[in-house]
């Protein structure tokens, strides 16, 4: 059995911002093959960067997003994942952490349907940075700020969440205060960015530790969701 650390999310309805499900999807599809073969990152850093994610890598969002969650970016190719990531690697610690969080079983599921129960939960998740890193664990941090804001940025106007909790303190928090133009922490805050407008916090991944404070950030944002208030246990 998976208990899990932080409260459920109740019904969430955002369907009344006058979203076309059916618009939304065709530019959800959209997106996704502009960073497939967009190069920008590429041209910009090369050596540094390479191969953007395909058309598929990233399934399709459910109706309604609740809490998007956004980690840095798919793996090297020559790292232990192979180039890959939240929704391919077998092993993937970000997800495996997340999941114990949020109570999803890691035992007796397959990865497909581990992950389908995330999405019915009204859990998505999607990269800051859309390019693998060459040698390294990460991108460049300017790459993911530029590569962040020309697809990321259309990804949550597209995905509409009720909520944003980045997994990396390390390598976006440059990011988040690139995106928001305010300085994000794990302290949720509403902010709007074009035409969207929610709450965003900044989080440790779940990993080495980091899966208490994590638990923290999670239990403060879904408070909000539900539509109360949340003690401040970070004083």
């Amino acid at each position: 059995m998976c208990s899990s650390l932080i409260p459920s999310i109740v019904a969430v309805d955002r369907g009344s911002e006058g979203r076309n499900p059916v618009s939304s999807h065709m530019e959800w599809q959209d997106t996704q093959g502009d960073i497939a073969v967009c190069q920008e990152c590429i041209g910009r850093w090369k050596g540094l960067v390479i191969q953007p994610q395909q058309v598929g890598e990233i399934p399709d969002p459910p109706p309604i997003v609740k809490v998007l969650f956004v980690g840095m970016a798919p793996t090297n190719r020559e790292g232990k994942n192979k180039g890959n990531h939240f929704y391919s690697a077998a092993r993937d610690a970000l997800r495996n952490g997340l999941f114990r969080l949020l109570g999803i079983p890691l035992d007796g599921l397959r990865l497909e349907e581990a992950i389908s129960v995330f999405h019915r939960r009204g859990y998505f998740f999607v990269h800051a940075g859309k390019i693998r890193p060459v040698g390294q664990d990460a991108p460049p941090r300017d790459a993911l700020m530029y590569c962040a804001n020309r697809h990321l940025r259309i990804e949550i106007n597209i995905l509409n969440p009720v909520a944003i909790c980045f997994l990396g303190v390390t390598n976006l928090a440059l990011v988040t205060t690139a995106l928001f133009d305010r300085q994000i922490d794990e302290i949720p805050v509403r902010v709007s960015l074009d035409r969207w407008t929610g709450w965003v916090a900044l989080a440790f991944q779940p990993v080495r530790g980091g899966e208490k404070r994590t638990a923290l950030v999670l239990e403060k944002l879904l408070s909000l969701v539900n539509g109360q208030d949340f003690i401040d246990k970070t004083i």
